[in-house]
Protein backbone atom coordinates (compact mmCIF):
# COMPACT_ATOMS: atom_id res chain seq x y z
CA UNK A 1 0.00 0.00 0.00
CA UNK A 2 0.72 3.83 -0.64
CA UNK A 3 0.02 4.32 2.87
CA UNK A 4 -1.56 3.14 6.15
CA UNK A 5 -4.13 4.93 8.04
CA UNK A 6 -4.52 3.64 11.55
CA UNK A 7 -8.09 3.51 13.12
CA UNK A 8 -7.83 3.62 16.83
CA UNK A 9 -11.84 1.75 17.92
CA UNK A 10 -12.69 1.97 21.50
CA UNK A 11 -17.01 2.08 21.87
CA UNK A 12 -17.40 3.91 18.92
CA UNK A 13 -19.96 2.51 16.86
CA UNK A 14 -21.80 5.57 16.72
CA UNK A 15 -19.37 7.45 14.33
CA UNK A 16 -16.98 4.28 12.98
CA UNK A 17 -18.95 3.81 9.97
CA UNK A 18 -19.03 7.44 9.42
CA UNK A 19 -14.80 7.17 9.99
CA UNK A 20 -14.83 3.40 7.34
CA UNK A 21 -16.44 5.11 4.68
CA UNK A 22 -14.53 7.86 4.53
CA UNK A 23 -11.67 6.34 3.98
CA UNK A 24 -13.06 4.05 1.27
CA UNK A 25 -14.20 7.19 -0.09
CA UNK A 26 -10.31 8.42 -0.76
CA UNK A 27 -9.18 8.77 -4.42
CA UNK A 28 -6.20 6.98 -3.61
CA UNK A 29 -7.15 3.14 -3.95
CA UNK A 30 -3.50 1.97 -2.72
CA UNK A 31 -3.73 2.07 1.21
CA UNK A 32 -4.43 -0.03 4.25
CA UNK A 33 -7.09 1.08 7.30
CA UNK A 34 -5.33 -1.27 10.26
CA UNK A 35 -8.34 -1.28 12.64
CA UNK A 36 -7.42 -1.37 16.31
CA UNK A 37 -9.73 -3.06 18.43
CA UNK A 38 -9.82 -2.67 22.24
CA UNK A 39 -12.19 -4.29 23.60
CA UNK A 40 -15.47 -2.34 23.23
CA UNK A 41 -18.89 -2.34 25.24
CA UNK A 42 -20.77 -1.37 22.13
CA UNK A 43 -21.18 -2.94 18.10
CA UNK A 44 -17.57 -1.57 17.42
CA UNK A 45 -16.60 -5.34 16.56
CA UNK A 46 -19.55 -5.86 14.34
CA UNK A 47 -18.39 -3.02 12.40
CA UNK A 48 -15.50 -3.84 11.72
CA UNK A 49 -15.61 -7.32 11.00
CA UNK A 50 -18.40 -5.98 8.09
CA UNK A 51 -16.03 -3.66 6.49
CA UNK A 52 -13.27 -6.16 6.42
CA UNK A 53 -15.45 -8.49 4.69
CA UNK A 54 -16.32 -6.17 2.18
CA UNK A 55 -12.98 -5.22 1.41
CA UNK A 56 -9.40 -6.83 2.48
CA UNK A 57 -7.40 -3.48 2.80
CA UNK A 58 -9.01 -3.09 6.72
CA UNK A 59 -7.40 -4.82 8.51
CA UNK A 60 -8.45 -5.85 12.03
CA UNK A 61 -5.77 -5.69 15.14
CA UNK A 62 -7.27 -6.73 18.31
CA UNK A 63 -5.56 -4.49 21.06
CA UNK A 64 -6.87 -6.03 24.02
CA UNK A 65 -7.25 -3.35 27.30
CA UNK A 66 -4.01 -1.18 25.80
CA UNK A 67 -5.87 1.73 25.74
CA UNK A 68 -6.48 3.95 22.25
CA UNK A 69 -2.83 5.43 22.03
Amino acid sequence: PEFSVIIPIRNSDSTLKHCLDSVLGQSCSEWEALCVYDDCADNSKKVIDEYCEKDNRFIFIHGRNKGLS
